[in-house]
């Protein structure tokens, strides 16, 4: 779901990473499901990248 989130978003990964402040480790934890429960601070950190890029 993420990664289509970023996709759909028209991100990278590093975008992403460099925004956020989160790894790219984490990142792709995260869309390949390694990862199922980020911190809220990693959540929010996230979301604010996304929704700074709203379509």
């Amino acid at each position: 779901m993420l990664e289509a989130l970023r996709v759909d978003h028209g991100m990278t990964p590093s975008q992403i990473a460099r925004e956020t402040g989160v790894s790219r480790q984490t990142l792709w934890r995260l869309e390949n499901g390694e990862s199922r429960r980020p911190s809220y601070e990693t959540g929010m950190a996230i979301e604010r990248a996304y929704r700074a890029r709203r379509k």
